[in-house]
Parts: structure tokens; sequence; C-alpha cells
């Protein structure tokens, strides 16, 4: 009897100890479920933020791509534009030039003419249609050399145009590599990894905090007392 009452009495003292062994081991199973729960809505979350994130990353450097193509051409097409400005006011330069010399040998005629007029009506009105004509083709020297300053500028714009889409060119790289930028490179690789890894780091906190809580429960481990 001494025997079965110390055995009585052993069992009623574990009672109390293998009850918080069980709260304590249903506390950690809890716990451990709750993170996995929690950790799967991370994941998902993290999938729903990085896929749309990749595509629209994949979408600007097709844009990026397209545009550097787009560079090059409009480029020389202000390239030729420009030299075909340069080319019109080499020519209107030409015009100016005979337009004045025109305008200067009418009005010579117009004085030489302007003298015979008190010999014949006929020289006067051939003096005052040379001294008009002379008048309009100053008028017209003036008007094509202000349209030659107009086409040098135009054409010095267009370069400059052509040099800033050069820039822009360089600074977007070519169309299937684009400008090397280390940290641009991997800023998205790397807090990928990162976040996998703290998911990783807890998952491994939420299962050690399973196994452990049905340890204390089946009584194979104790904590505390």
């Amino acid at each position: 009897m001494a025997g079965s009452g110390m055995d009585d009495g052993t069992w009623l003292a574990e009672r109390p100890r293998a009850r918080r062994r069980d709260r304590r081991g249903t506390a950690l199973i809890a716990f451990g479920l709750a993170g996995l729960v929690l950790l799967a809505a991370c994941v998902a979350a993290v999938l729903a933020s990085v896929v749309p994130l990749a595509g629209a990353a994949a979408a600007l450097e097709r844009q990026r791509s397209d545009a550097v193509q787009l560079i090059g051409p409009a480029a020389a097409a202000l390239e030729s534009t420009a030299t075909s400005a340069d080319n019109a006011g080499a020519s209107l330069g030409s015009s100016v030039a005979a337009a004045r010399e025109a305008a200067s040998v009418t009005g010579q005629l117009a004085d030489a003419l302007q003298g015979l007029a008190a010999f014949s009506s006929a020289f006067g009105d051939t003096a005052t249609r040379s001294r008009a004509l002379s008048d309009d083709l100053a008028t017209t020297a003036d008007a094509l050399a202000r349209n030659q300053v107009d086409s040098a500028s135009m054409a010095a714009s267009l370069r400059t145009l052509a040099d800033r889409l050069h820039q822009l060119e360089v600074t977007l790289g070519p169309a299937g590599n684009p400008p090397p930028d280390a940290f641009a490179g991997i800023a998205l690789p790397l807090a990928l990894a990162l976040v996998v890894l703290v998911l990783l780091w807890l998952a491994a906190i939420a299962a050690a905090s399973v196994w452990l809580g049905r340890r204390l429960r089946a009584g194979g481990v104790d904590i505390g007392g």
C-alpha cells in the first residue's frame, strides 16, 4: 500500500505538470501554425507585388528599346533637314547678291536715262521704270537676306536638336543593352533575396514552435517545471 500510495502521489504531482506542458505545447503549436499562415499570406502578397513589378519593368525596357530605335532616324532626319536649310541659305545668299547687283545696275541705268529725258519722254519713262525696278530688286534682296538669316538660324536649331537626341541616345544606352548601373541592376534581386531569407527564417521559427509544442504535449520534453 505504501508503494501504491507513493505511486498515487507521484501521479497526482505529475498531473499539474502535464497540464502545464499541454497548455504550453498547445500555445506553441498555435503560435507556429499562426506564423505559417501569416507566412503563406506574406508569400502571396510578395508574389502579387513582384510579378506586376517585373512585368512593368519588362514593359518599360521594351519602351526604352523602342525609343532608342527611333532616336537615330529622328536625329538623322533633323541633320538632313539642317543640311537642306544650309543649302537653301547658300542659294538665298547667291540670290541676294544677284538681286543687289541687278538693283545697282538698274539704278545706274535709271540715272543715265534720266539725263536723256530732256531729249525724249521715252527716256524719262524708261528711267522711271528702271528706278522702280531697282527699288523692287533692292526690296527683294532685303527679303531674301532675312530668309537667309532665318534659314541659317533654323539649321543651327535643327542641329542642336539632333545633338540633344544623340545625347539622349547615349544616356538611354543601346536598344538591346541598357546603360550599366550597378545598384539599379541588383536592387530588385537583392531586395527579393532578402525578403525570401527573412520569410525562410520566420518559417523555421514557426515550424520549430510547432515541433516543440508537439513534443511538449507528447511529454518528450519539458520546459520549466
